[in-house]
């Protein structure tokens, strides 16, 4: 069964009983970057209260961590750090690496890099459902194995890049479709994937907290990578990008032409291709990217780049305003980047609190966040 990404319901995300109650300690809400000073306690990965924000936001207790009285400011609160990356059980592992990469996947086409990660995870929960005597989770891991397999990709990419050529030239536009296939995660295979892991959080006990319902999340992080992208193009009115967060997907925003982005936004062309580039600079990153459990990689990454760009910026001679104005686009480029990664992340609480803060002090809470967890023991 086909099921698209965009018409999931709950009761297909969720179907049969309801899951067990978790029986192993695992990962965090956040699960493998990470902290701030004061590091809470990991916390278990059994469900939580859907009223409690941290399940949600990927997040502990949003006062772990308080900025030094001498900041100027001192009396906002920073979120908690995030959780570490060890992990003590294979099972609770797999089924984090799985939401995650499901959520990602929610977003757009990904690189066929992730699959034999995706199928050693999936063999992991087949493992545990012949163990246990789980039919149905056992079918389901099954079903993610196969699909993840070499031999399915290569015949998911042959059979899309001949449905482009139905009823048209054999152009340019349909060799750009099975070349993209033949790298990415895409099409029909994609659909089957998501399918399939969602139906994993009403079988496996184990199955973290934040994606008990994978596509509600999987929405309100789509929503704000959207916000994200919008609020990295100056010019753009603040209803009119709201809306479009609200009501659009970001696919569908990626698949607008420069005329319909300046008619959505009521902007001047000019101002539509440069979003468009922004849109078209963030899909080929999202595609290109090797796995990454909470994009714990990138964010160190993005972070380094960041800091990098300040200090140029910050090194420029302000008599050359010409250089400082390409140090500065730089530098809000590098911005955008880790807030981008951090949206996919779910980290909701640090992107406010990041919203009111200089870049210098973006860079410095930052780097005691990601510091923080790097000195936490395994």
């Amino acid at each position: 069964m086909v099921v698209s990404p965009v018409s999931l319901t709950a009761e297909e995300l969720q179907p049969g009983a309801r899951p067990k109650q978790p029986t192993l300690v695992g990962l965090g809400t956040a699960g493998a970057t990470p902290p701030l000073p004061e590091v809470a306690a990991k916390s278990d990965v059994r469900a939580r209260p859907r009223s409690e924000p941290v399940a949600r936001a990927n997040t502990s207790d949003p006062r772990a961590v308080e900025e030094p009285p001498s900041s100027a400011s001192a009396a906002r609160v920073a979120p908690a750090p995030f959780e570490d990356a060890s992990v003590p059980d294979e099972l609770v592992a797999s089924a984090h690496f799985l939401a995650d990469f499901a959520i990602k996947l929610w977003f757009g086409p990904l690189s066929r890099g992730w699959a034999p990660e995706v199928q050693r995870c999936a063999r992991v929960l087949l493992a545990a459902g012949k163990q246990r005597r789980e039919a149905a989770l056992s079918g389901v891991s099954a079903r993610l194995v196969d699909l993840m397999s070499p031999e399915s990709l290569d015949g998911n990419a042959r059979d899309d890049g001949w449905s482009a050529l139905d009823g048209r030239d054999a152009g340019s536009s349909a060799s750009a479709t099975a070349d993209a296939s033949a790298t990415t995660l895409s099409g029909e295979v994609r659909e089957q994937v998501i399918h399939e892991v969602t139906r994993l959080a009403g079988l496996l006990p184990e199955w973290p907290a934040f994606a008990q319902d994978l596509a509600d999340e999987a929405r309100r992080r789509e929503g704000r990578v959207v916000r994200e992208l919008l609020m990295s193009v100056d010019g753009l009115r603040r209803d009119l990008r709201a809306r479009l967060e609200e009501q659009m997907r970001l696919e569908q925003l990626e698949a607008l032409s420069v005329a319909a982005l300046a008619d959505e936004l009521e902007v001047p062309q000019e101002r539509a291709v440069e979003l468009q580039r922004v849109l078209a600079t963030y899909r080929q990153d999202r595609e290109t990217r090797r796995p990454d459990l909470n994009n714990t990689l990138g964010i160190h990454m993005a972070l380094s780049e960041l800091e990098q760009r300040s200090d140029d910026f910050d090194d420029c001679d302000p008599e050359d305003k010409r250089a400082q104005r390409e140090f500065r686009e730089q530098r809000r480029l590098a911005m955008s980047r880790v807030t981008l990664l951090l949206a996919e992340r779910g980290e909701f609480e640090w992107l406010e609190l990041l919203e009111g803060l200089s870049i210098g002090e973006r860079t410095e809470r930052l780097r005691q966040w990601l510091d923080a967890a790097a000195e936490r023991p395994s």
